[in-house]
């Protein structure tokens, strides 16, 4: 009775770490996730733009008004009109709160690099290119501009890194709308949908059992009269001047009147 005793405890105690063993190991998981870059109707009765972010395990849709630990995304836009005629909007894709330093986000530029079963070298530069982050701000992440002359769908690749939970390797095809040009019969594209296919894995380095590939129906883009939204860069940059040709209160050097001028840090603002 005593063997029978100890044998018992020791399959349990096996049992026990065998079953630990397993819920240890690591995990990979897949996901579709699609962003309407379009404004629409995102929280009845409001209308505007989608703001999409990681979580703890995926890519989410980011209600209105609900805050997000670590980074998001969303379209936001700048129009001008008259009595007349509407005019044109400038899209800008914002992308907020990457201040965890523990997150890093890579552009893929050579395809041929991304392997499956094999552990990605994130140090290559030639194949993967690391997006500076400032303190609030990320920056050249999605690629989010018009396209001129033609409105096929784009396909690019790039990975994230959430902390230590996990690595994602995610494909986005951009699909546009399109507008024609009157002037030359050609036309310009405008994106409006993000279509992800994103795996996941939590052991801690970027590998990935296969390369993901949307196979689901994407959306379809749809003609956009003129004049139509423009979608730009996000920051424009501000070239530092050597000399201070006009003074803080306003006038220049040779005390001529300049109404409007603003000089801070080595900077000239024209307001």
């Amino acid at each position: 009775m005593k063997c029978r005793k100890s044998l018992f405890v020791s399959s349990f105690a096996l049992a026990v770490l065998l079953g630990a063993g397993v819920s240890a190991q690591a995990k990979e998981w897949e996901q579709a996730f699609v962003v309407n870059l379009t404004r629409h109707e995102v929280g009845e009765p409001t209308y505007g733009y989608t703001k999409w972010g990681f979580s703890k395990d995926s890519l989410v849709e980011i209600e209105p008004g609900v805050a997000i630990e670590g980074t998001y995304w969303n379209v936001n836009e700048t129009c001008v009109c008259n009595i007349i005629r509407f005019g044109a909007c400038e899209l800008f894709l914002e992308h907020w709160n990457f201040f965890d330093l523990d997150q890093n986000y890579w552009n893929v530029v050579l395809g041929d690099s991304l392997k499956a079963g094999v552990a990605l070298d994130l140090n290559d530069t030639t194949a993967f290119v690391a997006t500076p982050s400032s303190k609030s701000s990320l920056i050249d992440t999605y690629k989010f501009t018009s396209k001129e002359g033609s409105t096929a769908n784009d396909t690019n690749y790039f990975v994230y890194r959430k902390d230590s939970t996990y690595y994602a390797l995610c494909q986005y095809i951009t699909v546009y709308n399109r507008s024609e040009n009157w002037s030359d019969d050609t036309e310009t594209g405008f994106p409006a949908y993000f279509v992800h296919q994103c795996i996941f894995q939590d052991d801690g380095t970027p590998t990935f059992s296969k390369i993901p590939m949307y196979t689901g129906e994407l959306p379809e883009g749809k003609p956009v009269d003129p004049p139509s939204v423009v979608a730009k860069p996000l920051r424009k940059k501000v070239e530092p001047v050597a000399d201070k040709p006009y003074l803080v209160n306003g006038k220049s050097a040779k005390k001529n009147s300049a109404s409007g001028i603003r000089v801070e840090k080595e900077r000239v603002y024209r307001q």
